[in-house]
């Protein structure tokens, strides 16, 4: 998920990326069919609130709802995977088949350097996330850890540490500028942009290491949130480890949590693989929300 600027919310999914408008509350997403066209590819469904152009016309009864406006736009294969907005306010789709840039009109591929069209591209782009000089950190399937540089408008591959392919899950980057990184395999590891080194950082739950994360987010106390492979968990600034426990869940107790997102009020919302949502509230306790989305949040 991603938030822009004037306040629309991007989905992504498995056939494509949609953002349902706002009025007074959000609406229902709703993902656009197959077009027909000359790219080989299925579409994203981008939803656009029309709200400046209403404010613009002459004055009229005001509905009781604004309704959501469908536009397409084709992007390779027909599943996104990750989504970001950068300092420019482009929205970054990640996709199966490599990652592109949406300024508003047209999709941009953004590739690094190579003789061959397969060489350039990027392969699945799993997580994204905006840098604070104006980036983006690009989390791959097989290729490891990647960056675009605004300045010079090319992608640096940065590996992953291992000599091994390690699928990214997510990103996020802190106020220092260091690199967070959750991997399916290698657990979260920590990159350091001015040493261009990975340094592993110790995850347990109940003791034992988790090397599955899913989702992070950096909160705006510094505190860094990891959801894994068997729930979720804090580090402090002081470099802490809290595992929070989440209620009502049936087994072993425990449930991956595959995506997160730190609101405007500094709640922390979370999104499981089963398809609940949950929220962190005031008190510093999670607890489950009534909606349930069929297929799991990513």
């Amino acid at each position: 998920r991603a938030a822009d600027d004037r306040a629309t919310v991007w989905r992504a999914g498995k056939h494509g990326a949609g953002a349902p408008g706002l009025a007074r509350k959000m609406r229902a997403f709703k993902t656009a069919s197959p077009m027909t066209s000359r790219f080989p590819a299925l579409t994203a469904c981008l939803l656009v609130v029309l709200a400046g152009v209403a404010m613009a016309q002459p004055a009229a009864p005001v509905p009781s709802a604004l309704e959501p406006q469908f536009a397409t736009v084709p992007v390779p294969r027909d599943v996104v995977g990750s989504l970001a907005q950068d300092r420019q306010g482009l929205i970054w789709i990640g996709t199966s088949d490599g990652l592109a840039r949406f300024d508003g009109y047209r999709l941009r591929p953004i590739e690094r350097e190579g003789a061959t069209a397969v060489q350039r591209n990027l392969g699945w782009v799993r997580s994204l996330a905006a840098a604070a000089d104006g980036g983006m950190w690009i989390g791959t399937e097989v290729n490891g850890l990647a960056r675009y540089d605004p300045d010079f408008d090319r992608v640096r591959m940065l590996g992953s540490g291992s000599e091994r392919p390690t699928p990214i899950r997510a990103l996020a980057e802190d106020g220092a500028g260091r690199v967070w990184v959750g991997t399916l395999g290698q657990g979260l590891l920590r990159y350091e942009p001015k040493t261009a080194r990975f340094e592993p950082e110790p995850l347990q739950v109940d003791g034992e290491p988790e090397r599955r994360v899913l989702a992070l987010a950096v909160g705006r106390d510094g505190s860094l949130w990891a959801g894994h492979g068997r729930g979720l968990a804090r580090r402090t600034p002081d470099g802490s480890w809290s595992t929070l426990t989440l209620p009502g869940m049936d087994g072993d107790g425990t449930v991956g949590i595959s995506t997160l997102l730190e609101d405007r009020d500094g709640r922390l919302w979370f999104g499981s693989v089963d398809g609940r949502i949950g929220r962190v509230e005031a008190d510093g306790q999670p607890h489950w929300l009534a909606a349930r989305f069929k297929g799991g949040l990513q």
